[in-house]
């Protein structure tokens, strides 16, 4: 259980954490007598960032969501990293498996969000599929992020729920995209 909610509020250090998420790590970890839960934590995100003998698409689908906005059915693929170098070299891997990953599902658009959450480490690379994504993506996060050639960094960190989706749904909802 400790490790769920570390795992979901990102070390207790996402926008998205609640005080009843902190009370229940507290009780929880009373029982469990975890002495460095950070540490833990730690080993746990390590070990949750290894996409040892998984494809490209295995990987983009892996924490993968759908929405219809706007009459548009689009998609989010979150993918975790350690370091920079490894969140870039997976933002371009990303933006060659979307379109096929993307056709597959029956999307018109699809997007992925690479998140470095740790120590000093916050920020989030997104990528878009193709040329209409890119213009979406543009338009909900480009005031905000450094656009790369491949992705737009946004730091710090950037939720695909808390910021992300409502940011796409905005656009979608306010700009007809044909």
């Amino acid at each position: 259980m400790i490790g769920s909610i570390l795992s979901d509020t990102k070390n207790m250090q996402s926008e998205t954490t609640t005080f009843a998420d902190r009370e229940a790590l507290r009780a929880l970890n009373e029982i469990a007598g975890i002495e460095d839960l950070d540490a833990f934590y730690q080993e746990m995100y390590k070990a949750l960032l290894s996409y040892d003998g998984m494809s490209d698409e295995e990987i983009f689908f892996s924490d993968y969501k759908e929405y219809e906005t706007g009459g548009k059915k689009n998609s989010i693929g979150c993918v975790n990293a350690y370091d920079e170098e490894t969140a870039k070299d997976l933002a371009e891997r990303m933006k060659k498996t979307m379109p096929e990953a993307m056709a597959k599902k029956g999307m018109d658009m699809a997007f992925a969000a690479i998140s470095i959450l740790h120590d000093d480490l916050s920020v989030t690379y997104a990528v878009a599929a193709d040329a209409a994504s890119d213009e979406v993506l543009k338009l909900a996060v480009g005031n905000m992020a450094e656009f790369d050639g491949t992705s737009y960094a946004v730091k710090p960190y950037m939720s695909r729920k808390a910021v992300l989706v409502p940011a796409i749904t905005d656009i979608l909802e306010s700009y007809p995209h044909e």
